[in-house]
């Protein structure tokens, strides 16, 4: 019996880790606090993690992601420039 909750009790652990790994790759943003360069090498990272638990992570997608990421990153870096211009700094 014991083995079986040792068993019950790792998959949860499993089950949870797997849910906070996902949550952080599908909810990541570029805010300005680190370089895109971060962010892509933590997606890489988390994804590696994720595969390594067995789930597949489409390459499409994570390029998809990635791209999307970049282009958030251009348009605020592009609002604080122009922030800057008008507050004449």
């Amino acid at each position: 019996m014991k083995l079986a909750e040792d068993s019950s009790q790792s998959e949860s652990a499993d089950k949870s880790h797997f849910e906070t790994l996902m949550a952080k790759l599908t909810t990541i943003k570029y805010d300005g606090s680190r370089t895109m360069h971060e962010l892509v090498i933590e997606m890489s990272n988390l994804a590696a993690r994720l595969r390594a638990m067995g789930m597949i992570v489409d390459e499409s997608f994570l390029v998809q992601f990635k791209l999307t990421l970049y282009l958030l990153g251009m348009v605020h870096s592009k609002l604080i420039i122009t922030q800057l211009k008008i507050n004449g700094m």
